[in-house]
């Protein structure tokens, strides 16, 4: 690539400072041993001035008593010398900014040496928190001013937002070998140094807890009482029948969130039993994911937002009479539930009289009838405009029935307090769930000023197996009718490689009121979309294009183009792609360097600058920004980041007394599942469950534990990741000490470091 004038190396050289600036350097500092690096000396000691006797004084003085007459030269040749050094001084000072050398170490000046422990507790508090929780762990360890400032909960870990604690042999046996997994945790040897982890994350929005029996819970709930870990949000993940949700009652009876889901395939699909639920007095959010609730079981009545999913056929029904006593129910949340035959049972328990505050109502996998193309015999209930008088957002998440008849029925139940409809929907099932959004959809919601939300979700199978599509994908679509431009204000779509779809949805369309869109891993969305969005929504405020490989360069250049015509005062992009494969924002900005951009950028009066930021260790974000010069305040962004890459995910491995049992059922569970799949591939059938409960029950002739061991998917090349060796101490260090070289380096290293330096490299501190 040739540079064809200074402005060009001028955005190259911003690009490079700005990553070198934000990327940690691999070099070490000099070792305190090493040699001083050369001096130059620029300002004379003052003790080498020569002091002047008492008769030059009194010659210098004399003459200038003497010098009458303004603008004489003077006569004395001290006070010439005076001047000179004087001048020398002045012209030392003025190199003296740009002087990264030490002073002169020779001079009589008594020699300042800079302390770290003399810096200010704010100084060392911010620098402490750009560390990662095994460094923090490690420079706790320095000293008793460390380990008190990292400690006392004033500087925790920031934006820790989920804080996963595993029982060892949940994490061995199920979690450490799921493809999907992507937590990396510390593997901690015991309960006081899982305390030490505690210190640092004082503060984390949610604490998942991974366990096999309530014993092991209840040690791990009382650690963080003790500690006093500022936290309301607790998931409870058992693994066998015992949930023993009295325990996290008696440690944190305060908490403000709570969710729930049993692991395992038959409470999946069954679901587990639970008798009793405490009364947790300030408990505001409650999911229950595969649970039956049993007997008199009542739920909280302050709760104002509840989840329930559960998969066995007629749970739903079981919970609308506990559902109804609900008063303070704000945040409705229903999954997998059949509404053919519970219709009306629902409607009297959401009803405005029963639940007066209900605003939010989210379905999700629930059917409503027998066929979603047409419409089907399934009757609805007369609706009455107050059925749900304050209900503002409803969502039907891949609901399986007519829609266009839902909608309307819904419709008839609410007032003008709804304001957002929002739909997701298979966009590869049917070529008429276009026809219906475009069609009675669009009309029934602008006859209501109501506003839609439209997710599109496409099949992954039918994109890699083209040749299993049962309905061929037709070449053209119709384009949006005039209403559904008119509504539509959100759009989401995943997976998408249908070309001719996204072209009929935004080539030659104009959404006066679309404000945001999402594309997720969708090959259609190429740079002749990206140039339609540019134009057809001047509203738009964020664009998310993630994992889209066909997204490049031009396209995002098209937004620059139209910067005057947009109406948005902001729009922001997320650009993100995979860096090993293409480039990043910073080679947009200097492609925006090029004459002819240039030029564009001039003539519409826009300014623009790059900047580099690093949300934590392991992300680093670029972004271009580029502003208006008339309004300041009107600006695009476009960066590979955003707020989800700020947060923190960390986990904790933990050993329980009754990890080895498990681990031998298990195994043993694991060489029954591997020669069954052996005896049957002779057959060519492999089980779709090799693991199933039978089979682990002929383990041995011992009678099983009391628990149900956790299910190990079977795979020929487990997945066996390797974490962190942690060891921390909770208590204070006895001899106060500025070096760290007698803690063990190998325990410290996380999984993305870099090569370890030498023998000499890592005493340094």
């Amino acid at each position: 690539m040739a540079w064809e004038g200074a402005d060009e190396l001028k955005a190259e050289e911003i690009v490079l400072r700005s990553t070198l600036a934000q990327r940690p350097s691999r070099l070490p500092p000099p070792l305190p041993s090493s040699p001083p690096p050369p001096v130059v000396t620029l300002l004379k000691p003052k003790n080498s001035i020569p002091q002047k006797s008492s008769s030059s004084s009194a010659s210098i003085s004399t003459s200038e008593d003497s010098s009458s007459d303004e603008g004489r030269p003077s006569t004395s040749s001290e006070e010439n010398e005076s001047t000179s050094e004087d001048s020398d001084i002045c012209e030392s000072l003025k190199l003296l900014k740009f002087q990264r050398s030490s002073p002169d170490r020779e001079s009589n000046a008594p020699e300042k040496l800079c302390q770290i422990n003399q810096m200010p507790y704010h100084v060392l508090r911010r620098i402490f928190s750009r560390l990662e929780i095994h460094e923090r762990a490690r420079a706790a360890t320095v000293c008793r001013k460390w380990y008190n400032l990292l400690t006392d909960g004033k500087s925790p870990l920031e934006n820790v937002v989920v804080l996963n604690i595993f029982q060892k042999s949940i994490w061995e046996a199920s979690v450490n070998k799921n493809a999907g997994s992507t937590v990396q945790c510390l593997r901690v040897p015991d309960l006081e140094a899982l305390v030490g982890v505690l210190l640092h994350v004082s503060e984390p929005s949610s604490i998942k807890i991974w366990y096999n029996t309530p014993k092991f819970a209840k040690m791990i709930l009382e650690k963080i009482a003790e500690i006093g870990v500022k936290t309301k949000c607790v998931d409870i993940f058992p693994y066998s029948k015992e949930v023993g949700i009295e325990v996290f009652y008696e440690q944190l009876p305060n908490l403000t969130a709570i969710t729930m889901r049993p692991h395992g395939t038959d409470y999946f699909w069954q679901g587990l039993d639970l008798y009793s639920f405490p009364k947790f007095e300030s408990l505001d959010t409650l999911v229950l994911d595969s649970f039956n609730l049993r007997g008199d079981l009542e739920l909280p009545e302050n709760i104002s937002t509840f989840e329930f999913q559960n998969r066995r056929d007629g749970s739903f029904i079981e919970i609308l009479p506990k559902l109804s006593k609900l008063k303070k129910l704000e945040y409705l949340h229903v999954g997998h539930a059949d509404f053919q035959n519970t219709w009306p049972d629902l409607i009297d328990a959401i009803h405005s009289d029963k639940c007066p505050n209900l605003m939010y109502l989210y379905l999700r996998f629930c059917r409503f009838g027998k066929d979603s193309n047409f419409d089907s015999n399934f009757v609805f209930l007369p609706g009455k405009i107050d059925t749900l008088k304050k209900l503002k957002y409803l969502k039907l998440d891949l609901c399986y029935g007519y829609m266009p008849k839902i909608v309307r029925n819904f419709l008839s139940m609410t007032t003008s307090n709804l304001s957002m409809a929002s739909i997701n929907m298979i966009s590869d099932e049917s070529f008429e769930l276009f026809e219906q959004i475009y069609g009675d959809i669009s009309n029934s919601l602008k006859a209501r000023n109501v506003n839609l939300q439209l997710g599109l979700l496409q099949k992954a199978e039918r994109k890699n197996n083209p040749e299993s599509q049962q309905i061929e994908t037709p070449t053209t679509y119709s384009p949006p009718s005039y209403n559904f431009l008119m509504v539509l204000v959100k759009l989401e779509s995943s997976f998408c490689d249908n070309f001719a779809l996204l072209q009929s949805l935004f080539i030659d369309s104009i959404y006066p009121f679309l404000f945001e869109l999402k594309f997720i891993q969708c090959p259609a969305v190429s740079n002749e979309i990206l140039k339609a969005i540019s134009i057809g929504c001047p509203r738009l405020k964020r664009l998310s294009i993630l994992s889209c490989i066909n997204a490049e360069a031009p396209g995002m250049l098209e937004f620059v183009k139209n910067f005057n015509s947009r109406k948005s005062e902001v729009l922001e992009i997320i650009w993100k792609r995979d860096i090993n494969r293409h480039s990043r924002p910073a080679a947009f900005y200097l492609e925006l360097t090029r004459s002819e951009n240039r030029q564009m950028l001039a003539e519409n009066g826009l300014n623009h600058k790059f900047i580099v930021k690093t949300p934590s260790d392991q992300n680093s974000g670029e972004a271009v920004i580029i502003k208006c010069n008339e309004n300041p305040k009107k600006k695009l962004i476009i960066q590979d980041f955003d707020q989800h890459d700020t947060q923190r995910i960390l986990g904790a491995v933990v050993p329980a007394e009754d990890d080895e049992i498990v681990a031998a059922v298990v195994a043993a569970a694991t060489a029954i599942a591997a020669a069954t799949v052996t005896e049957t591939s002779d057959n060519n059938s492999v089980p779709l469950n090799p693991i199933a409960p039978s089979v682990v029950s002929k383990v041995s002739d011992e009678p099983p534990p009391s628990y149900t061991p956790p299910p190990i998917p079977f795979s020929e090349s487990p997945i066996n990741r390797q974490y962190v060796e942690v060891t921390v101490t909770t208590s204070q260090p006895t001899t106060p000490t500025s070096t760290i070289s007698s803690v063990d380096d190998d325990d410290w290293v996380p999984l993305n470091a870099p090569n370890k330096l030498s023998d000499d490299e890592e005493k340094v501190y």
